[in-house]
């Protein structure tokens, strides 16, 4: 059996709340690859690739922070080190770098 993140990596779907799947768009699919590229290259922790994946989705901090059950401060600072270890300032620059519009 597949976790719903494996299925979503591995085939490009993504599991409904309803049970149903649903294939990811071209632009979906160029992000997801791009966030593994920069996972890769930056050597994210799978923390931080996870966090990474949701900002690049254009998910808020709160959001994500509900997502993953973390807390506040636990999200700064992955986003913190994602940011050092990428070497840029702000969530513009990390969507000029994955190529999404803000």
């Amino acid at each position: 059996l597949f976790s719903e993140k494996e299925l979503a990596s591995k085939w490009g779907v993504d599991i409904l709340e309803e049970g149903g799947l649903i294939e990811r768009t071209a632009e979906e699919e160029r992000v997801s690859e791009r966030v593994e590229e920069f996972s890769r290259t930056y050597r994210l922790s799978p923390r931080e690739q996870e966090v990474l994946a949701l900002l690049a989705e254009g998910k808020t901090g709160r959001v994500i922070q509900q997502e993953l059950f973390i807390a506040e401060g636990t999200f700064k600072a992955h986003t913190r080190h994602i940011y050092e270890k990428m070497g840029i300032n702000s969530r513009k620059e990390l969507f000029e770098l994955l190529g999404v519009s803000s």
